[in-house]
């Protein structure tokens, strides 16, 4: 059985799609009694579950599979591809010489049982949090299929939900008690922030902590702990605690899992820099496109092989993998990089030694092949996953 994150799908997906998505259920009023009001909305961007298919990986598409996840999304005859910047998927057998350093070919198949230790130890303990709370039999079908709910509380004290399934909608009235214990499950589902840990785990106490630590330490893998994020004064204007410089930001990446400053230069600015305490880090930093001036993010992360994962923690969507190239560049250390573009969207990654790195850039004017070959060159990638 799959569940879907209906929360970073409506993140990343493209607005005038989800407005034409949402549309039948905007503005919709509650039937079936004479209720108060309509005081919540939920699940709504499930809605589109019923195009949700498993994805096919078809020739063309080998270096892609470094990024992408088993899950699209179909709507008015486009489909949407979700790609990871957060966890490497399995080394194709086809592409094994591309975007892979000569030390992690080497591990290959230690790789592999790493990526495979994170899958089985991710299932394992979303089967706990999913589980974990009783879900009332009047609202089974959630685990079933999705879709979306428009909830009225009714005079006498019971709730009448309106189950909207592709457009379709039809109707059931619960007790208040049966509807609180749902919200407790789905409030289960939604996440938490409870000790040290990347709220990402959705960790909500010490029982969940107990847990995680449990399944981690069965398959041998570490957490993301200790988060820890930094701001460019420059940038934004800004200073007191959590921001530092532009050359400080550069400089800060010589302390979070990397043998030495990752830059060759000082980028002309940064989003964000944050990190956690087992090595996994982002970059988040601005660059000026030599072939329009146009200034760019460029958002790489830095995720470990040994670090449990779910791959969903920072992801895209991306309507037409056929336009993307894909092509092989050499940065200056001698790293060799992968990269994909289709002339506004494109993305660079590497297996290392003890980490894979990805970058996403998108550019509103069009980004060329050496605007890409610029960007790869801002990084030392032999440093990375080196501290």
């Amino acid at each position: 059985m799959k569940h879907y994150d209906w929360d970073k799908i409506l993140q990343y997906m493209d607005d005038e799609l989800l407005e034409e998505a949402l549309a039948p259920a905007a503005g919709r009023k509650a039937k079936g009694g004479s209720g108060k009001r309509v005081y919540r909305t939920l699940l709504i961007a499930a809605i589109i579950a019923s195009f949700m298919v498993t994805a096919a990986y078809a020739a063309g598409l080998l270096d892609f599979r470094a990024l992408l996840l088993d899950e699209t999304v179909e709507w008015d005859g486009q489909e949407l591809s979700k790609i990871s910047l957060t966890q490497p998927q399995a080394v194709p057998e086809e592409t094994e010489t591309a975007g892979i350093q000569e030390n992690a070919l080497k591990d290959a198949d230690e790789l592999e049982e790493k990526l495979a230790a994170s899958k089985a130890a991710w299932a394992e303990w979303e089967d706990y949090r999913y589980n974990g709370i009783g879900l009332p039999e009047a609202f089974s079908f959630v685990k079933e299929k999705s879709c979306g709910l428009l909830v009225t509380e009714n005079d006498d004290g019971s709730v009448t939900v309106e189950i909207i399934d592709n457009g379709e909608s039809e109707f059931m009235t619960v007790s208040a008690e049966e509807f609180e214990q749902f919200e407790a499950w789905g409030e289960r589902q939604s996440g938490g922030t409870y000790g040290d840990y990347d709220f990402n785990y959705k960790v909500q106490s010490q029982e969940d902590a107990d847990k995680l630590e449990e399944i981690a330490a069965k398959y041998g893998l570490k957490l993301r702990k200790g988060h820890q994020l930094l701001w460019s004064s420059e940038t934004t204007g800004m200073s007191g605690a959590g921001f530092i410089t532009n050359q400080q930001l550069a400089e800060k990446t010589a302390e979070i899992g990397c043998a030495g400053n990752i830059f060759y230069e000082t980028p002309v600015g940064f989003d964000k820099v944050y990190w956690y305490d087992e090595g996994t880090f982002c970059v988040s930093y601005y660059v000026d496109l030599p072939s329009s001036g146009e200034r760019v993010t460029c958002y790489g992360y830095n995720s470990m092989y040994s670090t449990l994962s779910s791959g969903k923690e920072v992801i895209n969507w991306e309507r037409n993998l056929d336009a993307f190239t894909q092509r092989s560049h050499t940065a200056p250390d001698g790293t060799e990089l992968s990269i994909l573009s289709n002339g506004r969207d494109a993305y660079i990654y590497v297996y290392l030694e003890n980490s894979f790195f990805a970058m996403h850039v998108h550019s509103e004017e069009g980004v060329t092949e050496e605007d890409m070959n610029y960007i790869a060159d801002t990084l030392k990638y032999s440093l990375i996953g080196q501290g």
